[in-house]
């Protein structure tokens, strides 16, 4: 017999499970809207992150590193072929530069950005940013989304009254993207919360230091002990004044006068080290080294700090943001045949990656392969960039078909041509050398590095 199943029979038997906290959700009036999901708690106080100035030079510092050389636009079949034409148009149509940054921010600040894509005539005519704060996700208990609401709250001054107005976005209308998902809820998760208790506590160790020296709590404190008379005190009074005009003038007073300081600059060096531990916290969590910021690091690893510990930050969320664009912005734009590819921050890589390509030659790989290889690790090509062609010469007394590079092009990648690494000074000049003879060996007296294919 045949049984009717009820509504939550129904659901319960869904191909699909419910995704996180979408029955958690709640609108400003207490009662659920159908299908509208906000974060489970509103991002608007997020903002007040930016007014620590630890936490605001760091999402800066990121920003100014993610963006530094720009990105490129390029085939998603082939990334050597750039297209010049549709990054014009991205930057000046879709103001491509001034909503990527946006964008960036509003990923560090709110772990989230939306971007609405404007038509006219059912075609793209422009990409605005949205507010994040007031936006809501339209999407069912398994997780399609079915489109987007701004929620925007108009309040009155004068009579205190606030109403709401609604715009509703279809999915093609607008894209959204989420910097940390690590649960089935599609506005990710927030972890710039479990920094918000640290800022808080540095803000009022801040207002305390402040409150020290804006008030002058250093001044001194007098006690005079057994005054005699009220004269003695307004002529011992006088002479604190005197002396303040006239530094090198003795100060006689009479009677037993203790002296010191309402508060002792001492004390406070703990508060100091404490907001210096506060600040370490900060930059851990935003993953940006002391070094990027002005602050003190070991010589020795300065420049790992920089150069791998910040790169892989950057380039982490240079990835949210290719993903963003080629994956979700371009095909609303009819791109998709085209992908968004940022360039190597890193001038010390390029010049691996260039040593590297001349290797390769060497070991006999075609132009095409190595243009590649170049433009994948992020090198800076010229425009429509091209190899000269490697000339080779069959060298007198040789095997057919043995060939070398012309002396010339020899000569341009020897090792003599390199620079040198200064780093390594011997010191030992007094001393007697400790290799033994035997252990002197000549590469010339074993191997052969004259001829193709080794380059360097």
């Amino acid at each position: 017999m045949a049984k009717i199943l009820n509504k939550d029979e129904i659901i319960a038997k869904a191909s699909k499970g419910y995704i996180a906290d979408y029955y958690a959700s709640s609108s400003p009036t207490g009662k659920k809207k159908q299908n509208q999901l906000k974060p489970v708690e509103a991002l608007n106080d997020l903002a007040t992150l930016m007014l620590d100035s630890t936490f605001n030079t760091e999402v800066n510092v990121i920003a100014d590193g993610v963006l530094k050389k720009n990105f490129r636009i390029v085939s998603r079949k082939d990334i050597t072929q750039r297209d010049i034409d549709k990054e014009l148009e991205f930057e000046r149509k879709y103001k491509g530069f001034e909503n990527t940054h946006y964008a960036l921010l509003q990923l560090l600040i709110y772990r989230n950005f939306f971007q609405e894509v404007e038509y006219k005539r059912g075609k793209p005519y422009a990409l605005h940013p949205l507010e994040t704060t007031q936006m809501e996700i339209n999407i069912t208990p398994h997780g399609d989304v079915k489109g987007y609401t701004q929620v925007v709250t108009n309040t009155s001054i004068s009579n205190n009254y606030a109403a709401s107005q609604e715009v509703r976005f279809k999915p093609k209308e607008c894209v959204h993207s989420t910097a940390s998902r690590i649960t089935t809820n599609p506005w990710g998760f927030v972890d710039n919360r479990s920094i918000a208790p640290i800022i808080e506590a540095k803000k009022r160790i801040e207002n305390y230091l402040n409150d020290l020296f804006v008030n002058n709590k250093f001044r001194d404190v007098w006690n005079i002990q057994d005054a005699t008379s009220e004269q003695q005190v307004k002529n011992f009074i006088e002479s604190i004044r005197s002396g303040k005009y006239n530094p090198d003038k003795d100060i006689v007073v009479e009677g037993n006068i203790t002296q010191k300081k309402l508060s002792d600059a001492t004390d406070f060096q703990y508060f100091i080290n404490l907001q210096e531990d506060y600040k370490s916290m900060i930059r851990e969590f935003l993953r940006v080294p002391a070094i990027m910021v002005g602050g003190s690091t070991g010589k020795s690893d300065g420049e790992f700090q920089v150069r791998y510990a910040f790169d892989n930050t950057i380039k982490a969320w240079q990835r949210i943001l290719t993903n963003h664009y080629t994956n979700k912005v371009f095909p609303l734009l009819g791109w998709g045949k085209h992908r968004l590819m940022f360039l190597n921050n890193d001038v010390p890589n390029e010049e691996k990656f260039i040593s590297m390509a001349v290797n390769l030659k060497g070991l006999g790989y075609d132009d095409e392969t190595i243009h590649s290889f170049l433009i994948g690790k992020g090198v800076e090509m010229p425009d429509k960039a091209k190899f000269v062609e490697i000339e080779e010469v069959e060298e007198e007394g040789s095997q057919e078909g043995d060939k070398i590079l012309k002396q010339k092009q020899q000569n341009m990648n020897a090792e003599s041509r390199k620079p040198r690494d200064k780093s390594s000074v011997d010191t030992n000049l007094n001393e007697d050398k400790e290799t033994r003879d035997e252990q002197i060996v000549g590469k010339s007296n074993h191997m052969d590095f004259s001829g193709y294919p080794y380059v360097f």
